[in-house]
């Protein structure tokens, strides 16, 4: 959409204004209607205030800029984006979140060997793991940032195709009242002109949309590329071995596919429910518990990106098993914690039980129609 210039256009920003306004979403009430404005009418900061004043109350959640003293396009393009969000904090139906379960596996033999902290393999293990734990960690946030903005983009992509419906609805009713005004006998050239102008601008409308729309999506596919690509790098960093002769379990991590990945703008939950899209896209988490103990050891934890991908924002232990694992004990190394293996390095020969598991908020939610 262009520049706002002239009567004629403020008028049909606000009839879409009216339009909302009429026609809130399921669990919402109309609200009022704004007046259309005559010649010699010039529009002025108060109308612009009207509109949004009218907007907040459609969505309490659409925010604007200062009016400025002087014309900038930003203050229509904020008004066709509020207009675009539509309705908010309806009473809508949240549709559950599928329940994933856990997957188990059994690493058999850990050989727990006490040493100190100024121990050489200590030391070695203890210099690797932070390296390794600093860049997998930089590219995990990098991976849940880029996931977030997917979020945002994804929102404002369902609202405006949900603007691309109405108006491709309005653009069809408008063509029948062209076709049989501009057919009536005998023709009648004053009132066909005034009903293909209005078919004009309603397709105006549409196409503004429909390239909204499209600009949502490159950057929804943008950021999904973005979070895949981190969470890559980071699997990849986390696959190093970090210590010799050792089972790096985070294939674990690597090898769960997620279910809820595919979005869809009809599932998507009301704005005021906590998690917005990606309320159902789960956690993960990564635990581990040596035989004949009653603790369970978090290793890691995180989330997966909008194409089900895992990437993990918490790392406590290197998620190793295997049968010459070196366990640190003192002062800057693993300091001891009930259920550590150097608390019972006495203990030769164990065994551990490691547990993946993603859950995702399945107590919420009702099965929508």
């Amino acid at each position: 959409m262009g520049q706002v210039w002239t009567l004629n256009d403020w008028n049909n920003i606000i009839q879409q204004v009216n339009d909302l306004a009429q026609n809130p979403d399921e669990g919402c009430e109309p609200v009022s209607a704004l007046e259309s404005v005559d010649p010699p009418h010039k529009w002025s900061k108060a109308d612009i205030q009207q509109v949004q004043d009218k907007l907040r109350e459609i969505c309490d959640e659409n925010q604007f800029s200062d009016i400025p003293d002087k014309w900038k396009q930003s203050v229509v393009d904020e008004i066709n984006d509020a207009i675009a969000r539509g309705w908010c904090n309806c009473d809508e139906c949240v549709p559950p979140c599928e329940d994933y379960g856990f997957v188990e596996q059994n690493i058999e033999t850990i050989q727990a060997t006490g040493c100190t902290a100024n121990a050489p393999e200590c030391q070695a293990m203890q210099f690797n793991w932070n390296t390794v734990k600093q860049q997998a960690l930089t590219l995990g946030y990098q991976s849940g940032s880029a996931s977030g903005h997917y979020d945002d983009y994804f929102v404002m992509y369902c609202s405006a195709q949900k603007q691309v419906d109405a108006w491709q609805e309005k653009v069809d009713a408008q063509q029948a009242v062209v076709d049989q005004v501009c057919s009536q006998q005998p023709p009648n050239p004053g009132a066909c002109a005034a009903e293909q102008s209005k078919l004009a601008q309603y397709q105006e409308w549409l196409d503004y949309y429909t390239q909204q729309r499209g600009e949502y999506e490159q950057q929804m596919d943008q950021y999904k590329e973005q979070a895949d690509s981190y969470a890559q790098q980071q699997a990849a960093v986390m696959a190093q071995r970090v210590e010799t002769d050792c089972v790096n379990m985070w294939h674990l991590v690597t090898g769960l596919v997620h279910p809820w990945s595919d979005q869809d703008c009809e599932k998507l939950p009301p704005s005021w429910y906590g998690g917005g899209p990606s309320r159902c896209r789960g956690q993960w988490s990564l635990t581990w518990q040596n035989e004949g103990s009653q603790y369970w050891n978090h290793a890691a934890s995180g989330w997966f990106t909008p194409n089900g991908v895992p990437y993990a924002t918490w790392l406590l232990v290197p998620p190793l098993a295997g049968t010459t694992l070196v366990f640190c004990c003192g002062p800057g190394c693993h300091d001891p914690w009930p259920g550590n293996p150097c608390v019972e390095a006495e203990q030769r020969h164990s065994s551990s039980t490691w547990w993946m598991y993603a859950t995702s908020d399945t107590s919420a939610g009702e099965e929508c129609p």
